[in-house]
């Protein structure tokens, strides 16, 4: 049991600083290519987000863990500047999806190659076995965090 204490303590030290230190580092790397279009580091996440796929908003703001109406915004703000559409039939649907435009796909492509250029700085010296071990840890509490969220029905995802 003390071999899990102990986990868990280093774990309350560790998650924090190391999250807030790559989220950081990438904004500053992605800074440059967004205010190449105007563009503020908080848009980074929605462009991320979309360059998979569609999303409703709802959707963007639980897997985002933002708040709706600035979710709203960024879209509206995105969609002004020809990096979003949606695929509403009319003005007055209020379900429906956006999308990533052909500029905002480009620039999707480009946040991607500096995050890419990000990744093989931040493993540098890491044998590959144990960057995919840490990728399998991380995807396995992913994993844990959407399943307790399933079971709280009052959930966004989000931890509020």
């Amino acid at each position: 049991m003390t071999d899990s204490n102990d986990a868990a303590q280093a774990w309350c030290a560790f998650a924090p600083i190391v999250a807030r230190t790559i989220s950081k580092d990438l904004l500053r790397r992605c800074q440059g290519v967004l205010g190449e279009h105007g563009l503020a580091k908080m848009h980074m996440i929605f462009i991320a987000t979309l360059a998979a796929d569609g999303a409703t908003l709802k959707d963007l703001s639980n897997s985002l863990c933002v708040d709706k109406a600035h979710t709203t915004r960024a879209i509206a703000f995105l969609t002004e500047r020809g990096f979003v559409y949606d695929d509403r039939d009319n003005e007055k649907s209020r379900k429906y999806k956006v999308f990533l435009t052909v500029k905002g796909r480009t620039l999707a492509a480009d946040l991607k190659k500096v995050i890419d250029d990000a990744f093989v700085d931040y493993t540098d010296g890491i044998p590959e076995e144990d960057i995919l071990t840490v990728m399998s840890v991380m995807e396995k509490m992913r994993s844990n965090i959407d399943s307790e969220e399933k079971l709280d029905d009052n959930s966004r995802g989000c931890g509020f």
